[in-house]
């Protein structure tokens, strides 16, 4: 049985792929000007990674809040 949310994920995802003709780059590029006015979209890059660690390692994290 085919989880009807989960191909519908997949066909998003290929179409995605295709109109950027499959450059990683450029479909990330899209996606993070897509979602930059969106505040409660967490930033998972590398970057945001090792400002929220150098957060916790001073004690002063502050979890759910980007920078």
């Amino acid at each position: 049985m085919k989880d009807p949310i989960i191909e519908e994920i997949h066909r998003y995802r290929a179409e995605l792929a295709k109109r950027f003709n499959y450059d990683i780059r450029a479909m990330t590029e899209h996606i993070r000007k897509k979602y930059a006015d969106y505040p409660n979209v967490v930033d998972l890059s590398q970057q945001a990674r090792q400002k929220r660690a150098a957060r916790v390692a001073e004690g002063r994290a502050s979890y759910g809040k980007q920078d």
